[in-house]
């Protein structure tokens, strides 16, 4: 019997990349190869195959083990199991080839391609894998038989009369190719010699762009190499030794079974790029690894990216290297959960996981920066229970943060800035600590650290510890109306910009300090120190009147801004109303009020 995907079975059109070039009358993909099926049901796992290996994902040695290692990742079974013949169905068949492939996009359809469009994908090297279904005697689909998928490596012609070349992997030598019409292909196609049996093509899956780190010029690709945890002589640290980062762009480490730890230390040096690891998605729980410091990441190591693992050790990360971590969980029981001197992303990845990251110290900090790089935190929940959840020492370190939670859930800061770096909150990401308002939410002490806000962060708890101008609002800046961003300054001097481009959200802002007084000044938010004695800031525009501003009650010197602009009306100043000044709130502007 011939390969069969499924109940629904269709065939499947991976349209990898565009590569620019004209399209012909003909056109064939020369560099193909043939793989005949291994199985009485395994054409679209050997279909797929001879994608992958036109593609160049595999080396020469794993070449044989291919579309076993295909048929487990698809049915969830481990390299110690019989390898099934199954059936599979369309959906799970995109995906997993997706998967494979770590690719952008895909859409499902379910008509054939047109003559036109075979033309356009061939003609510029994309394999087409066709599926279809078999008819029944009155020229139907028969829903209950098997069908087969094909390759489409060339054609001739245009049209209906266009002739297609079909890799078949259920085919004997010498004809592994042939040719078939495309007006017979997608109505009725025999499929014996006797015409007794037919088939017809009946829908189609697209991969609408290239794979990453796919195409280059002498096809240097990456490697697939499956583990299963039960068998101890297979880990991840042998898996690695195999991979030859600088003879391939891009390896992958795909880990079978999710029951027992790997417990061993991952180190990736400068001799290693491009490598991912990542679970058998068919498993709905994450891979452990498991170690004291469970992975390093040498300085030198660039583009490692683990997906969708749960990371447990006593510094579980350290990272002096360029490192990608996608929808996964990294906790610590003592020490940082991360140590980071170098790049580090840590996202949701699309088409990983559905949950979102987690990193998690139960005792020190969360995540700890001591390098001069980036760290880019988004859609994450950080969290402490006995330290900092973010603590950047680093010299000029900068921590950017979107739709991020970040939390400490003892007295420390939930964000920590030492150093003169900076921290970017964006989007709607929530800071807080377990004394809610009353605690410090973020702590900077570095004269030179800095905060920026965009958009409508939620920031739970003071911010504390930032001098003249180490506030940054972003032209992104939208807070909710009755947001409250409680800010206590250190060190200001006499006209020192707080809040820069502030101006226009004064009222999203509360100042502690017995010291200064906070007032608009052009865009930004400003501050002035006391005259002698207490100075009680106002600021008056069309909606009140500078008359209504001063009140005898108060002791001491009042100082009054107003607005430039024209007040028609009387001031006049008694007996009553001592120690008065009225000012202008931009004494640099050309207009006076």
């Amino acid at each position: 019997m011939r390969g069969y995907i499924g109940n629904k079975i269709v065939f499947a059109l991976f349209a990898l990349a565009l590569i620019s070039s004209d399209v012909s009358a003909n056109a064939d993909l020369s560099t193909f190869s043939f793989f005949k099926q291994e199985g009485n049901l395994t054409c679209w796992a050997a279909c797929i195959r001879m994608i992958m290996m036109y593609y160049g994902v595999v080396k020469d040695e794993d070449e044989n083990n291919l579309e076993m290692d295909i048929r487990r990742l698809a049915f969830g079974t481990s390299d110690t199991e019989p390898a099934p013949n199954l059936p599979y169905d369309l959906f799970p068949t995109g995906e997993l080839l997706f998967r494979l492939l770590h690719h952008p996009g895909r859409l499902i359809t379910w008509v054939p391609i047109s003559p036109d469009d075979i033309a356009y994908y061939i003609g510029r090297g994309l394999p087409i894998i066709a599926a279809t279904k078999y008819l029944n005697s009155a020229g139907d689909i028969d829903s209950t038989s098997p069908g087969h998928m094909y390759v489409i490596t060339g054609y001739n012609g245009s049209g209906n009369n266009m002739i297609l070349t079909l890799a078949d992997p259920n085919r004997r030598e010498p004809r592994f190719y042939y040719p078939v019409r495309y007006s017979e292909f997608i109505t009725s196609r025999p499929i014996d010699e006797e015409g007794t049996a037919a088939e017809r093509w009946v829908g189609s899956i697209v991969l609408l762009e290239r794979p990453p780190y796919i195409f280059t010029t002498n096809r240097e690709m990456k490697n697939i190499f499956v583990y299963n945890t039960s068998l101890s002589t297979k880990t991840i640290n042998a898996a690695l030794s195999r991979t030859e980062s600088r003879s391939f762009l891009f390896e992958r480490i795909i880990l079978w079974g999710t029951s027992t730890p790997f417990e061993e230390q991952l180190v990736f040096d400068s001799t290693m790029f491009s490598i991912d690891i990542m679970p058998n998605f068919r498993f709905t729980q994450n891979p452990v690894l498991r170690s004291p410091q469970a992975l390093r990441v040498l300085r030198g190591a660039r583009n490692i990216r683990l997906m969708a693992l749960n990371i447990d050790g006593d510094e579980a990360i350290h990272n002096a290297g360029e490192l990608d971590l996608l929808s996964l969980t990294v906790s610590s029981a003592s020490g940082p959960a991360i140590h980071n001197a170098g790049m580090l992303r840590i996202y949701h990845g699309y088409s990983v996981r559905e949950t979102f990251p987690v990193v998690t110290a139960a005792s020190g900090n969360a995540i700890h920066n001591t390098g001069v790089g980036t760290i880019t935190i988004s859609n994450t929940i950080v969290t402490a229970a006995s330290g900092n959840a973010i603590y950047n020492t680093a010299n000029m370190g900068s921590i950017s943060i979107l739709n991020g939670t970040v939390s400490s859930a003892s007295g420390y800061a939930a964000i920590n800035n030492a150093s003169g770096g900076t921290i970017n909150l964006n989007g709607t990401t929530e800071v807080s600590t377990a004394s809610g308002n009353d605690g410090v939410a973020i702590y900077n002490d570095n004269p030179f650290g800095r905060l920026y806000l965009g958009d409508n962060p939620n920031i739970i708890g003071r911010i504390e510890g930032f001098r003249g101008w180490g506030v940054v609002v972003r032209v992104t800046f939208n807070p909710d109306d009755d947001r409250i961003y409680t800010f206590v300054p250190r060190n200001l001097d006499d006209g020192d910009v707080v809040v820069v481009n502030g101006a226009n959200f004064i009222d999203n802002f509360e100042f502690i300090d017995s010291t200064s007084v906070f007032v608009p000044r052009g865009n930004d938010i400003v501050a002035f120190s006391t005259w002698r004695r207490r100075i009680i800031s106002r600021l008056f525009g069309p909606s009140r009147t500078i008359r209504a501003a001063s009140s005898s009650a108060r002791p001491g010197y009042e100082l009054l801004f107003v607005d430039n602009m024209t007040y028609e009306e009387q001031v006049t100043i008694g007996s009553d109303l001592p120690d008065i000044t009225i000012r202008s709130s931009d004494s640099s502007a050309t207009a006076q009020p």
